[in-house]
């Protein structure tokens, strides 16, 4: 029968994704459950996401495929063998690499990414056992033969392996019981995935191509449950394409966008083994040259030893794990395992990257599994293997491998972190349905964990692994003290139920989440509670908690579409995973949110011609289904269960490719949206309609994007004011390298300096100061971790370093300095974690410390004064009560206590007061509509104050009402223009019909100005003006901006000045990096300048003002620390400032010398009083 492919079933516990590219060696995990490491190295492969299905590439190793249990030769009679117990046939089986017979699928342990789908065909003659039957041989029953076209495994776009539970059963017409074609006979050929993922197939039983599914007439092959198509070619083996539910069509050789994702001569669905030999793997830069990655094979040993299962004596029956089928009672046909030999397996040794960098890969000599990974940044990760005694389900589940990563050694090129893996033997017989393990981490604490086999009797072809979901999971320190425990209980592929408890504080502390799932693993209930008590270590879950705190309910447009919802086939087209109503209640269901969405409800824009699209089944006249959110509403107010008023919705517009090309929010004000190609100096043979190009505001204004066609990054932006700016990736990588700011704004850099091991990457930042660039350098350790940044261009080059703990967590940050000397270098140490990866203490530079304790779900918190706070959270880790202690000398015990609804917004604050301390109770609550916006609120200070909102949800009147009603209400109110922006704001009732009848207006002018020669005033303030019955008392124009939006000129007037002239204009003039360089105050009279040095501090300020008592140079000769604080200067002409700071950065002292202009006589003095026990510090 067929062999699983290289890779666990997908499931909800075995998520696939590519890791963040800058992490080069978060590529590899260990299975906490079955011991099995998996690899998957992401290629940065392709043009980054835009219309239609992405396709990345990466590879894919599992070490559990490394060997496995093969059918290797069948006898006529056990005695062939010379047993002498065994009265039947035997079928000889062998622990091996590759294929021993010829190989009808992928084999391990190295694969790749897909899409494609394989289908194993496989051909059971009519067999006729034979017996010795006291001496005699005889000739058992016939037994039917058939042929069976399954199982079909599907390798998505991410990696992950689903068994599409379809088979067809061919040329067997229910003959013998005994035949291995009866478990098919009569197999589904529609089915639907049992691993979470909801993939629904069909395959062919009439015509050529039984068994086959293709686009051809016999498909589609595999429908996702957002209604994305696969269509398998009719090869088979050979990668097939995406479809998704707009018509756009991608695939391996080619995106939705026309553009090659990647090109590889490594193989992709491969039949068998991966030969050995270096192939390539080719993607384009920005500029459409070549990067080229190799990826070398080669052959690895595996030695000899043994795997513990399955045992197959012959000459004893009792040890007999593979079996047994019985002809017509004449004797069983069983199995027989047969010591491993020595052999090898072809496997990936390195893989080049276009920079000079690599991934190399070592295997350990004996079981032929990775022994280490070197990383591109230097650092490695290593592995000790060992075979567990025990290690899976038998049976159907007979081929696993008991394989184990026994110990990880991880490096950054310096020392090594050792993590421990103890999967002890299971002395379960027959089907092994649980499994333990215990994680050491190199701290010393430890995780012990159970898992569940899931599905043994859901899928057709049950023999390849199965998949393991954590069942639980309990957390210890170092000390053998439990202090957390996660328990999780399974709805199908799912959790059903996730019950975690914390053992930490005085009782045990439990809190639940319960799940539950429509047909197609929807979620449609989530109920969350508070924490509650409970007994034991660990604590058993309770079937239900005492109190819920939040539900949450979801309908879904295949099965529960609104009664506004156009009426199209959403199930046959297998869109059934689109929300349609989003319910929120509190514990007790009491609804707090609702909000609706509808698909499909407007006719699409756009014609023929797209490239890539498939306009013959998705024209512009087919609206539906596709799956497109068309409109959102949400609810103001509720009747008992049910909405009373619906806010205006949001409606969103598409053409026939599914890109949006309008969004009209609740006032009725509309964004449209462009597609239409813009490509940095490409132009492509059909129009792609891939990426915005221009999006049109409702004032009209625009923003315009370019991109490079074969990568898809951005290349330009072109802003509201037709200010450009510009972006590079001159690397080889596709990282920027360079982004140039329109005129004034000057550029960044990013060199990464030829990616040395480990990596640094140094940014460069124009300033047109006479000092230079500021220059900033990272630096990292072998695993990719920031250990030092460097400011490069200031006076001295200062450093900040990091280090870690064993654990990964930082262990201690310096202080910015220049020399370990310098009076302000001290190092901020974090000693100690918990085996929950909280922080314990914090050991400042000058030894004092701070100090976090943690009892269930409180924390209390001590500062370097001995003052201490404890808060606690509830099982939404909403932040409830926070006691103020006090010190041990001066004991406060001040308690105030929050509360919240179920959309986590705060209700209410209540400080309960303690008269001792001469502290009185102060409560405040809070009031909020069902789009969580405030709309009451009473405060001790300020009394009651209510709030009003306008459709977009914008506050267009607050009406305070003062404490004990002394004196009338206070109102303001604010009118808003097409983009939500104040444009009055009325110290009264609002009338946004007729702003100028206001007693008291402010009034906000955008985007054009009263004034000419003004520049770059578009989505600007461009004046502010405070009104009284029509006059204008005062008046602020900002006249012009820079292309960075800076303010360059204004205007402002005050009074009564404002009716009669106008004094000048100020303005102000910067430098590249936006620091103010000069400023003159608009009569002519002052202007002031600022110089910076390269590290952006000030270096000088003057004035143009100059006389006997003002000096020409107000500032001057600076000097600054590492940390940037000043630490010497010049004021004027006399005064000399010297400044002293402690290892924490605070001034701790200031010498001041030289002439003054005047004394004054006797100094003054002054002094701060701060009130209450609370504001004690």
């Amino acid at each position: 029968m067929a062999q699983a492919p290289p890779g666990v079933y997908a499931d909800a516990h075995n998520p696939s994704g590519t890791p963040d590219p800058d992490k080069l060696d978060v590529i590899w995990s260990v299975n906490n459950i079955t011991g099995a490491l998996s690899v998957k190295v992401p290629f940065p492969s392709g043009p980054t996401s835009a219309r239609g299905p992405r396709i990345p590439f990466a590879l894919l190793y599992n070490s559990s495929a490394t060997v496995s249990l093969q059918e290797a030769n069948t006898y006529s009679s056990a005695m062939d063998l010379g047993f002498t117990v065994l009265n039947s046939s035997i079928v000889n089986y062998k622990w091996m690499p590759g294929s021993y017979n010829a190989a009808t699928a992928p084999v391990g342990p190295w694969s790749t990414t897909g899409p494609f789908l394989t289908d194993t065909v496989t051909t059971i003659p009519n067999y006729t056992p034979v017996y010795n039957v006291n001496g005699s041989q005889i000739d058992g029953p016939t037994v039917a033969g058939c042929q069976i076209s399954g199982p079909y495994l599907y390798s998505d776009e991410t990696g992950s392996t689903h068994e599409m539970n379809v088979a067809y059963v061919n040329g067997y017409e229910g003959g013998s019981s005994a035949s291995q074609c009866t478990q098919y006979y009569g197999s589904p050929t529609n089915a639907t995935t049992w691993d979470g993922s909801d993939l629904q197939t069909a395959i062919s039983v009439t015509g050529a191509n039984i068994g086959v599914a293709t686009q051809g007439g016999y498909g589609p092959s595999i429908l996702y449950p957002n209604g994305t198509q696969y269509w398998g070619s009719a090869g088979f083996w050979s990668s097939g394409t995406l479809e998704d539910a707009n018509g756009n069509v991608a695939s391996i050789a080619q995106d939705s966008a026309g553009r090659t994702t990647f090109a590889t001569n490594f193989p992709i669905a491969q039949v068998g083994e991966i030969a050995a030999k270096t192939y390539t793997v080719t993607t384009e830069d920005a500029s459409g040259n070549n990067e080229n990655y190799s990826v070398t094979v080669s052959q690895v040993p595996v030695g000899v030893w043994t795997m513990p299962h399955p045992q197959q004596d012959p000459n004893d029956p009792s040890t007999w794990e593979i079996c047994c089928f019985n002809p017509g009672g004449a004797g069983n046909v069983t199995a027989s395992v047969q010591p491993m030999t020595s052999s090898s397996v072809d496997a990936v040794t390195a893989i080049t990257l276009p920079n000079g960098t690599a991934y190399g890969f070592i295997y350990d000599p004996l079981y032929g599994t990775i022994q280490r990974i070197n990383f591109p940044t230097g650092g490695y990760v290593r592995f000790v293997w060992g075979v567990r005694g025990d290690c899976g389900g038998y049976g159907d589940f007979s081929r696993i491998s008991c394989l184990v990563v026994t110990d990880a050694y991880i490096s950054s090129g310096s020392g090594e972190d050792h993590w421990s893996y103890n999967f002890p033997t299971t002395s379960s017989s027959g089907y092994i349905t649980s499994l333990t393990s215990t994680v050491t981490a190199p701290d010393g604490s430890y995780t012990s964990y159970t898992g569940t086999a899931t599905q043994y009797s859901s899928t057709l072809f049950p023999w390849g692994a199965p998949s393991w979901q954590e069942t639980s999971k309990l957390i210890y320190t170092s000390a053998g003290k439990l202090l957390e425990s996660v328990a999780t209980t399974y709805a199908g592929a799912y959790p059903g139920q996730i019950t975690t408890t914390l053992y930490d504080g005085a009782t045990p502390l439990q809190k639940q989440t319960q799940l539950k799932y429509d047909g197609y693993d929807n979620v449609i209930e989530k109920d969350e509670s508070d924490y509650y008590s409970c007994s034991g270590n660990p604590c058993a879950a309770a079937a239900n908690p005492p109190a819920w705190l939040r539900k949450t309910f979801t309908n879904y447009l295949w099965s529960s579409p609104n009664p506004t919802q156009p009426s199209y086939p959403y199930s046959q087209a297998h869109i059934v995973d689109k929300p349609s109503q989003v319910t929120v209640t509190d514990g007790s269901g009491n609804p707090v949110s609702m909000v609706q969405y509808n698909y499909d409800e407007f006719p699409l824009s756009g014609s023929a011609g797209i490239l890539n699209h498939d306009d013959a089944n998705y024209p512009a006249t087919m609206v539906g289904p596709r799956g497109n959110l068309t409109s959102e509403k949400h609810c103001l107010a509720f009747s008992g269960s049910n909405c009373a008023n619906w806010n205006p919705p949001t409606t969103y517009r598409y053409d026939l490719a599914g890109m949006v090309v309008s969004e009209t929010d609740p006032k009725s004000y509309t964004t449209t949206y462009s597609y239409a190609d813009a490509y940095q100096g490409f132009t492509p043979r059909q129009p792609t309609d891939a990426y915005l190009t221009l999006a049109t505001y409702a004032n009209n204004a625009t923003d315009h994007y370019s991109y490079y066609y074969t990568t898809g990054q951005l290349a330009s932006h072109t802003d509201w004011n037709s200010q450009i700016t510009s972006y590079s990736y001159g690397d080889s990588l596709n990282r920027l390298t360079e982004i140039d700011y329109p005129p004034g704004g000057g550029s960044m850099m990013v060199n990464y300096n030829g990616d040395p091991t480990p990596p640094k990457v140094t940014v460069t930042t124009t300033t047109g100061e006479a000092a230079g660039p500021i220059v900033r350098t990272t630096l990292y350790d072998g695993l990719g971790r920031v250990v030092q940044t460097q400011l490069n261009s200031d006076s001295g080059v200062d450093y900040v370093d990091t280090t870690y703990n064993t654990m990964g967590q930082v262990y201690s940050t310096s202080n910015p300095y220049r020399t370990l000397r310098d009076p302000t270098y001290g190092l901020t140490l974090f000693p100690l974690y918990d085996a929950l990866g909280r922080k314990q203490t914090q050991t400042q530079p000058d030894s004092s410390s701070l100090i976090w304790t943690y009892a269930g779900n409180a924390t209390t918190y001590t500062d370097e004064a001995s003052h201490s706070w404890a808060r606690t959270s509830d099982g939404l880790g909403r932040l409830t009560q926070v006691m103020e202690l006090g010190t041990p000398a001066n004991p406060l015990n001040l308690e105030t206590d929050y509360r919240y609804d179920a959309l986590d917004n705060l209700t209410s604050v209540n400080q309960i007061g303690n008269s001792s301390v001469g502290e009185t109770p102060r409560a405040r609550s809070f009031t909020y509509d069902p789009l969580s916006r405030l709309i009451v609120a009473s405060n001790p200070e300020t009394g009651t104050i209510q709030y009003s909102y306008d459709a977009n949800g914008n506050l267009v009147q607050k009406l305070s009402q003062p404490i004990n009603l002394a004196t009338a209400p206070t109102i303001l109110g604010y009118c808003y223009d097409v983009l939500n922006r104040v444009t009055y704001k009325f110290y009264s009732v609002p009338n946004c019909s007729s702003p100028s009848s206001g007693v008291l207006v402010a009034s906000y002018t955008y985007d054009s100005s009263s004034l000419s020669g003004t520049s770059n005033t578009i989505g600007r303030l461009t004046e502010e003006d405070a009104i009284s019955n029509g006059v204008v008392y005062s008046k602020r124009i900002p006249y012009a901006y820079d292309a960075m939006g800076r303010v360059t000129s204004e205007l402002q007037c005050v009074f009564t000045k404002c009716t009669t002239d106008y004094p000048g204009y100020s303005t102000y003039k910067y430098d590249l990096a936006g620091k103010l360089t000069d400023y003159s105050n608009g009569l002519g009279t002052t202007l002031f300048s600022t110089q910076y040095d390269g590290a952006g501090h000030v270096l000088s300020v003057k004035s143009s003002w100059n006389d006997a008592t003002h000096p020409p140079m107000l500032f001057s000769n600076p000097s600054y620390s590492p940390a940037g604080g000043l630490t010497g200067a010049l004021y004027g002409t006399g005064l000399t400032v010297i400044r002293f700071y402690d290892s924490r950065l605070r001034v701790n002292g200031e010498t001041d010398t030289g002439s003054i202009v005047q004394s004054y006589g006797t100094s003054g003095t002054t002094s701060i009083t701060i009130t209450g026990s609370e504001q004690s510090k």
